[in-house]
């Protein structure tokens, strides 16, 4: 066995000279002393001899590394000392510990000089680390993180020294760089985002040719950042959107703005936010959206939030609204390749019929719906009432509607279409059927949190009063209203002049006029 062999586990070779006369001098005091361990054989070499010493020499794992200049695009390493085939790694610094790597290069087992790394010096920080890690995996391979080649630790610590960087740091100019993308899976992705510090990237829709409403974030971190991925609100997404890069100035990892100091990046004056075009996946435009007034409550739009209406001379499915009716109330028209489509919250029925004069109509719960010509801005509602005939369109079935009758006229029904009567012996605001004549005539009660709402041509005034046995009914002009439970389809009026005290509700009805039973008479019908 060499000498060279042997002490060039730890040692590099240049130094065999010096350690042959150590360890000369080490085997000759060993010899000298009278103790129990055994003095080596006369016949044994030198290098046998000094191999008995360097068995109890243990490597201890080091890096030393110099502050410099990184102009050339590489790192120097001064001295790594590897406990077997390593790497020395050199990380950039993210939040006062090591970050991002940079470049790595191999080293071999035991001691080596001016180890050179290649970087990036475009993401170097001012504070750089030199990592020592194992060659555990397959040699000559760098696996990590996702592999073997984890780093060296000596007792607890990791085997990293911090070194400054003194000249050849690239300033980082904050950029974004996207392209022309599909939404897909409620996300858009930006290539490329440089950012001096943490900072957020903002996604904003487009309105009136410039960024608008925030749609998603995400944070980046200092330096560069690919892939960015950012979840979208896809129901405000525009055809253009606008990925803007803002600063984290703030709470660390809270998003602060408008309402706090995370404001757009600037470089030259110009906010860092380029343009970029959705080529797929926006959802579609609602055809159908809900507003609301303190007066009328909720009713439906059309997506610019005009006001749209109901004819209470229309039947489901059918309009009878034509010429100068259609002039005045222009329908609401499905065009060609368009789809039906509503708001969140409305969950009533969307369909379209074809008109006489053209073209296919939207209804909604089958009801035709229309506009008022007499509305120029979104929000008006000046056709709610028109001549007793025309009402807001609702969201929900209305409670109470109208309907057309051969025998009656315009008649008041339920939401299900069947009809409601009233009872001459209540009064105003006060139900007196009960019991056995609340079974036969089920009162018309309107459910908690349930909007009461009348359709078109309902002109009289709607309210509740409250059951003694529990539960608020509904009223028309103070008169509780019921249904007959002997009505077994909408349109049948079977129950009008029962006992000569019940009758039809009307939506013009009179109700004091109508003359009151004796009280001798059955009135449990």
């Amino acid at each position: 066995m060499s000498l060279k062999k042997v002490i060039g586990k730890s040692y590099h070779a240049s130094n065999l000279w010096k350690w042959t006369g150590v360890l000369a001098v080490l085997i000759l005091a060993l010899a000298a002393c009278q103790t129990s361990t055994p003095t080596p054989a006369a016949t044994e070499s030198v290098e046998e001899q000094a191999a008995v010493v360097t068995d109890v020499v243990k490597i201890v794992p080091a890096v030393t590394v110099s502050d410099q200049s990184i102009e050339s695009g590489s790192v120097k390493v001064d001295q790594v000392i590897s406990d077997g085939p390593g790497w020395i790694v050199i990380h950039a610094q993210a939040e006062g510990k090591p970050g991002a790597i940079l470049g790595f290069s191999q080293v071999e087992n035991g001691e080596n000089v001016d180890v050179l790394v290649d970087i990036d010096p475009a993401k170097a920080t001012e504070t750089l680390y030199a990592m020592l890690h194992s060659d555990l995996g397959e040699a000559g391979s760098f696996e990590f993180p996702d592999g073997p080649d984890v780093p060296v630790k000596v007792g607890e610590k990791v085997v990293t020294p911090p070194f400054k960087v003194t000249a050849g740091l690239v300033e980082l100019i904050p950029e974004v760089v996207v392209e022309d993308q599909s939404i897909e899976n409620g996300s858009v992705m930006v290539s490329r985002v440089i950012s001096q510090g943490p900072g957020w990237l903002v996604v904003h829709a487009q309105a009136d040719g410039k960024p608008g409403p925030i749609i998603g974030f995400s944070p980046v971190a200092d330096g560069e950042n690919q892939g960015v991925v950012i979840d979208i609100e896809i129901e405000k997404a525009s055809e253009t959107l606008y990925a803007m890069l803002h600063a984290d100035l703030g709470e660390a990892s809270a998003f602060e703005f408008p309402d706090g100091p995370d404001a757009p990046v600037m470089v030259e004056g110009n906010v860092v936010t380029p343009p970029f075009a959705v080529t797929g996946g926006l959802q579609a435009e609602a055809l159908i959206l809900i507003a609301e007034s303190e007066e009328l409550g909720q009713f439906l739009t059309d997506s610019a939030g005009m006001a749209l209406y109901t004819f209470s001379k229309d039947q489901a499915g059918v309009t009878n609204c034509y010429d100068q009716c259609a002039v005045n109330w222009p329908p609401l028209f499905l065009e060609e390749g368009q789809e039906l489509t509503a708001s969140e919250g409305i969950s009533g029925e969307q369909a379209s019929i074809e008109r006489i004069d053209g073209g296919m109509q939207v209804t909604y719960n089958g009801l035709p719906l229309y506009y008022w010509v007499n509305d120029t801005e979104p929000g008006q509602t000046s056709g709610h009432g028109v001549n007793e005939v025309w009402a807001v369109a609702r969201p929900e079935v209305p409670l109470v509607q109208v309907a057309s009758n051969e025998q009656f006229g315009d008649i008041l029904v339920g939401p299900d279409g069947m009809t409601l009567y009233i009872f001459t012996n209540d009064q105003p605001g006060v139900t007196n059927c009960y019991d056995q004549c609340a079974v036969n005539w089920p009162p018309l009660m309107l459910a908690e949190d349930q909007p009461l709402t009348g359709g078109a041509g309902v002109i009289g005034e709607l309210g509740t009063t409250e059951r003694t046995d529990g539960g608020r009914q509904v009223t028309y002009n103070g008169w509780p209203l019921y249904y007959w439970v002997q009505d077994a389809a909408p349109g049948e009026t079977s129950g009008h002049l029962v006992n000569n005290v019940w009758f039809v509700a009307t939506s013009k009805d009179q109700v004091t006029q109508i003359p009151a039973t004796s009280e001798d008479e059955d009135t449990t019908y």
